[in-house]
């Protein structure tokens, strides 16, 4: 098999495995089973991992012959229950603000104890606050090198690679400038103290760059078939999971989905703005307002009629929130009805 071939293969290989779910992938891969999976296969779990986790972790029973070089052997636990005292010097240095020597007492923890990921993050996090944004995003990457898991260091990256996005916006446009001697371009920033004019023409351009990137993300979604470009550019949206090139399996993407429609569901049900015309969860509405609303009052009745016992106070505590939740069904309900009525009343009308 020729290299284009064997190419096309891992690629076919791959676009079939991107439905697995990263665990299931890195668990094949762990196990290194060749005589399950071959060589392409190996080849494609491999490029999958590294785009969804940004490494791959080593695999199991690798023969002598083609294992890679040897990693350094792991830090003792002298060694880390040293670095763990220096990390947490650097965490009473941070919180009395003394960056200068938390960043010290972290480099001494790498010292001490280099193949240590929770000193390499805790350095990178003191570097965020001093604004050293891309050191802090190559300690965090170190992190994730040294321990694959080390999901913390992940949501970190993310996180300062977002900043540094922010930062490098917020510096504002730069002017190309040629150089006098050589032709070669330098590229610099415009000054810290502008004029007033030159403040206004500088919001301008930055509202009209970002219509244009919200513009082409518009574009881009309606020629991909999405419902806007936020589908495109902001997880948990709908449309974003199942966007070209994902399988809509990402259990990452999965659960911020999850996590705006409870929170736009939630919104909506508590502040009135809960719409609907289907009929079906109209009634669906109302018999939860009214179960809860129900259940909830008996409850709060028996509490006051009792004796005031452990039992109905307890009682009356669960009913409470259900009380609320039901009467806020039953006002949406209203409310739907409501707009129903004034638009049969406007069709009459016409």
């Amino acid at each position: 098999m020729d290299a284009d071939e064997q190419e096309k293969r891992i690629a076919q290989i791959e676009a079939v495995l991107q439905a697995r779910e990263t665990e299931d992938l890195q668990a094949i891969w762990e196990r290194n089973d060749r005589q399950e999976w071959s060589d392409e296969a190996f080849e494609a779990i491999r490029r999958i991992l590294i785009v969804r986790l940004g490494t791959v972790p080593p695999p199991q029973n690798v023969h002598a012959s083609e294992a890679p070089a040897a990693e350094p052997e792991a830090d003792d636990d002298a060694r880390i229950a040293e670095a763990e005292e220096h990390l947490d010097k650097a965490a009473e240095h941070a919180e009395a603000e003394d960056l200068e020597a938390a960043l010290q007492e972290c480099e001494l923890a790498v010292q001490v104890a280099p193949h240590f990921a929770e000193a390499r993050n805790d350095r990178g996090l003191v570097l965020v606050e001093m604004g050293r944004l891309e050191e802090a995003i190559a300690e965090y990457r170190e992190a994730i090198r040294l321990n694959p898991r080390y999901f913390k260091a992940r949501g970190n990256l993310s996180s300062a690679r977002v900043k540094l996005k922010e930062a490098r916006y917020l510096a504002g446009p730069v002017e190309i400038k040629e150089s006098e001697e050589g032709g070669e371009t330098d590229v610099a920033r415009e000054a810290d103290a502008p004029s007033e004019a030159g403040s206004q023409e500088r919001d301008s351009a930055r509202d009209e760059a970002v219509a244009t990137v919200e513009a082409s993300l518009d574009d881009d979604a309606e020629r991909l078939g999405h419902l806007d470009g936020k589908a495109l550019a902001l997880r948990g949206w709908p449309g974003h999971r199942t966007r070209p090139g994902r399988t809509g399996y990402d259990p990452l993407d999965n659960d911020f989905e999850i996590a705006h429609m409870e929170g736009v569901f939630l919104r909506g049900l508590f502040t009135g703005n809960l719409r609907t015309r289907n009929r079906l969860y109209l009634l669906v509405m109302g018999l939860c307002g009214g179960a809860l609303t129900l259940l909830s009052g008996v409850g709060i009745v028996w509490f006051f009629v009792s004796n005031f016992g452990t039992d109905q106070s307890m009682c009356c505590g669960m009913s409470i929130p259900g009380a609320i939740v039901g009467l806020a069904f039953l006002m949406n309900l209203g409310k739907n009805l409501h707009d129903l009525e004034e638009e049969r009343e406007g069709d009459d009308l016409s």
